[in-house]
């Protein structure tokens, strides 16, 4: 019969093993990896692809089924997804706000990825249209913040939208953010679409929000800006994936015709996961 002091080193040596197969699957991920360079060099595909990405976390976080923490495991694969990204195409994120909207970046973008601090939304807009980022982290409107009209205006190209909600696996006081970037939406089988819309004076926020509902779109407010007798404009969140929203809302909003200016799409993107997974 062995001894406790045995039977430490056999379960030692046995997690040594784990930790060499590991090192080793990351390895084979490296040779991986470096061929889908290669085809996306020739195809012409785009490094970042957060439906994806979003697809393997919650795979991994059920497969697990609660024996490791789900926001610990996925800043471990968050922290090897954003290398191997970095590997494909070396990018840099610019981060509005503080040090608590910082640390939501480095766990999604791990510890390889330079982040690029700024002090506003506005600013890290145009660190990103400047090309001296190629994402930008924001922090949601605060109220009568403005910043978020640019995601509706001329200066930006049709390709550039809000592409995530960050954090993926929220941990209890995490403040929340949007990602900004240039990236087709893909389908998760669990989205959310991000609308802009503008309206007259006089249809409310109950009825807009009635309408919705009506529909099953389930909306979240995340801004409202009514400011200098201008028309009051909404940021909503919505139940679905982007395209098939844009192709409801039309009828959706069909019953207050006439008091609905514009309503335009400014993002897509996966469902976070539940705090409680």
């Amino acid at each position: 019969m062995q001894d406790s002091g045995e039977v430490l080193e056999s379960l030692r040596a046995e997690i040594d093993r784990i930790d060499d197969a590991m090192l080793d699957g990351l390895l084979r991920r490296v040779e991986v990896v470096e061929r889908i360079k290669a085809a996306k060099a020739s195809a012409g595909g785009a490094p970042f692809r957060p439906g994806r990405e979003a697809l393997i976390m919650r795979r991994l976080v059920a497969k697990a089924g609660g024996a490791f923490p789900a926001p610990a495991l996925v800043r471990l694969w968050r922290e090897i997804i954003a290398a191997f990204t970095w590997r494909q195409c070396p990018f840099r994120v610019a981060v509005a706000g503080g040090e608590d909207l910082r640390t939501v970046a480095r766990d999604h973008f791990g510890s390889l990825v330079p982040l690029m601090p700024v002090d506003s939304a506005v600013q890290a807009m145009r660190a990103f249209t400047d090309d001296q980022a190629q994402l930008a982290v924001l922090p949601l409107p605060a109220e009568g913040e403005a910043w978020w009209r640019w995601l509706m205006g001329p200066m930006l190209d049709e390709r550039v939208q809000v592409i995530g909600r960050l954090p993926f696996a929220p941990r209890p006081g995490q403040p929340s953010a949007l990602l900004l970037g240039r990236a087709a939406h893909e389908r998760t089988g669990d989205d959310l679409a991000l609308m802009a819309i503008e309206t007259l004076p006089e249809l409310s926020r109950a009825r807009l929000r009635h309408l919705f509902e009506a529909a099953e779109m389930a909306p979240v407010w995340l801004a409202v800006l009514e400011a200098n007798g201008e028309p009051p404009m909404h940021l909503i969140e919505l139940k679905g994936f982007v395209e098939d929203c844009l192709a409801v809302v039309p009828s959706v909003l069909a019953p207050a015709r006439g008091q609905v200016l514009r309503a335009q799409p400014v993002g897509g993107y996966a469902r976070p996961l539940d705090p409680a997974a």
